[in-house]
């Protein structure tokens, strides 16, 4: 079990008085009087308090309190290049040089040593420590096996990656802002690891492929391939030469990109942790992606972490995936459930870990092994797969008792006004709200006659479903002779081969319970569940034979025959007993 580290606590005292002193500093020689300072001391204060000059100023006095020296150009003057422009850049006089060395003999070296390593000032950047423990419970790196980290940032994960795992492993990271890199560097120098202030996606041409055991990345969520950095762009051309089949496409989810590039830099038996949006496991833009990793199988498992994990920088749910190589079995845990709420952001105990870690090797209501041998839309939402499981009797694929899955017409705003007929014509459009118990009803609006949305037209019979797996909309559309319905958004419309299934009975199958749950379980998408056609065929429905199909159908009919009688007698009811007053009038 990881450990932490237990060292002295003074880390704010030492970083509030190298503000103080900062900011003294830059008052002076902005000619700004204490007393006429007024509402700028705050904008001056939030100018000096960064994190950055901090965590330099700090490590410059540890080098000096290392090296008990009190000439901070001597110990400047042979660091790493970037620490020097930093330095530089920062504009500190000599004499508020002289005021930050009393620091020197104030604070031990340990808490010069923590500022610099574990100092954080701005809480929204950065790898939460728990999600950094966790993945290096997962890595496991061992003596000599070389790390990388591609977004390494300020160095959060490499700096854990010594605290707590093998600090004999070689650790490298990189990251392409400079100013950050200053910081990360300084950090590399305590902790013995690398800092490269280069694009990651260059490391292909620089000849680093298949040259590390364990990787990690956090890459920067919401972007997209298609909107790309250059050198991403040409990395994902790159692609093309090594793939029979395109898998990158410019809607596709940065992370997918991230881990195309973790897995030509790892070795042959190396593994990696990416952390991922749950959108980027679930949305069908990325399924060619999810796809392309299953199919390959380099997919060792995906855990979906709880909420505000990275708060506050995101309270939007995340998983990590593990990737490596050779896995005909894929280990999906929900992990959603385990945390240590915090004040700011959900935290991972030891105790957590422990727990996730048990799940990471044994299945559980929470944990199963699914086979890399995937149709469909390539869901890797753990939840997707420990649903109760549906006991399916006399199954069939969906698919092979259909003869078409339409979508709907995916009119804009603008376009819809367009079309809307304030006359009565042959053709209405049929929307979402106008599917309500099981029935298709309300006003339903007449659009103009244009060839163009004859494709969409509803033929009778077909089954009207929703694709917001929630709605649980489903109805059975009745074309009168002459007219035409055309699909609106967000709708399917469900032709059913009536030679192997009663499109009746159908509808009522995904009108019960079960088929609600089953619909529920293909779905995918996070904020609002979607069903996808290619899932929608593959899922497996139970199919009795026809003559017990007819006898279901009957039944029904005989309900909704009862139903509709008991119904009109409740209404007749109703309307006596409002009237009754009348009646005892007459």
């Amino acid at each position: 079990m990881i450990k932490e580290m237990n060292i002295p606590r003074d880390v704010e005292k030492l970083a509030w008085s190298i503000t103080s002193i900062l900011k003294e500093n830059y008052m002076s020689r902005s000619g700004i009087v204490r007393d006429e300072a007024g509402s700028r001391a705050g904008y001056i204060r939030d100018r000096l308090s960064n994190r950055d000059i901090i965590i330099l100023v700090g490590y410059v006095l540890y080098r000096v309190k290392e090296n008990n020296k009190k000439s901070v150009s001597s110990i400047v003057r042979f660091d790493d290049v970037r620490i020097r422009e930093a330095i530089e850049n920062a504009n500190i006089d000599s004499y508020t040089w002289e005021q930050l060395l009393e620091l020197v003999d104030r604070f031990t070296l340990e808490t010069f040593e923590e500022l610099v390593l574990t100092f954080e000032f701005d809480p929204l950047v950065g790898t939460p420590d728990s999600v950094s423990r966790l993945a290096l419970q997962i890595l496991n790196p061992q003596e000599k096996e070389e790390l990388v980290d591609l977004d390494c940032g300020y160095g959060e994960f490499l700096v854990a990656s010594k605290k707590y795992a093998n600090p004999k492993a070689f650790c490298r990271g990189y990251e392409m802002n400079t100013t950050v890199s200053q910081v990360a560097t300084a950090r590399g120098i305590l902790s013995n690891f690398a800092v490269g202030n280069t694009d990651k996606y260059t490391l292909i041409e620089a000849g680093m492929k298949n040259s590390f055991d364990k990787g990690f990345a956090a890459p920067r969520w919401g972007q997209r391939a298609g909107s790309m950095p250059f050198r991403a762009a040409n990395f994902i051309r790159s692609l093309d030469n090594i793939d029979v089949n395109q898998f990158i496409f410019p809607g596709t989810s940065g992370e997918w990109v991230e881990a195309s590039l973790m897995m030509q830099l790892l070795k042959k038996n190396g593994k990696a942790v990416i952390m991922t949006t749950m959108g980027a496991l679930t949305n069908g833009t990325d399924m060619q992606a999810r796809r392309h990793f299953v199919d390959n199988q380099y997919i060792e498992a995906v855990i979906a972490l709880p909420e505000k994990i990275f708060a506050p920088y995101t309270s939007i749910p995340c998983a990590m995936v593990v990737l490596s190589r050779f896995n005909q079995e894929m280990r999906l845990i929900d992990a959603t459930d385990i945390f240590t709420k915090g004040r700011r952001r959900n935290e991972l105990s030891d105790a957590d870990i422990a727990e996730i870690m048990e799940r990471y090797h044994n299945d559980g209501p929470h944990s199963i092994k699914v086979s890399t041998f995937m149709r469909g839309n390539y869901p890797l939402n753990p939840k997707r797969y420990l649903t109760k499981s549906i006991v399916i009797e006399n199954g069939v694929r969906f698919g092979d008792i259909t003869l078409d899955i339409k979508r709907g017409a995916q009119l804009s705003a603008k376009k819809l006004d367009e079309v809307i007929s304030a006359e009565e014509t042959t053709v209405q459009y049929l929307k979402v709200n106008n599917v309500q118990d099981g029935m298709i009803c309300g006003e339903i609006p007449y659009v103009k006659e244009e060839k163009s949305l004859e494709r969409y037209f509803i033929n009778d019979n077909d089954i009207i479903m929703s694709k917001v797996a929630a709605s649980g909309k489903v109805a059975l559309a009745s074309i009168e002779s002459g007219k035409h319905l055309v699909l609106g958004a967000n709708l399917f419309a469900i032709t059913v081969d009536a030679k192997k299934a009663d499109p009746v009975y159908i509808k009522l199958f995904l009108e019960s319970d079960q088929g609600a749950k089953l619909v529920e379980s293909i779905a995918s998408g996070v904020t609002v569940p979607m069903i996808s056609v290619e899932e929608l065929k593959d899922m497996v429905i139970p199919l009795p034979s026809l003559d017990k199909q007819e006898a279901i159908v009957k039944a029904y009919r005989e309900a909704e025959a009862d139903v509709a009688r008991l119904k009109a007698e409740y209404e007749a009811a109703y309307k006596k007993l409002k009237n009754i007053i009348n009646m005892d009038r007459s």
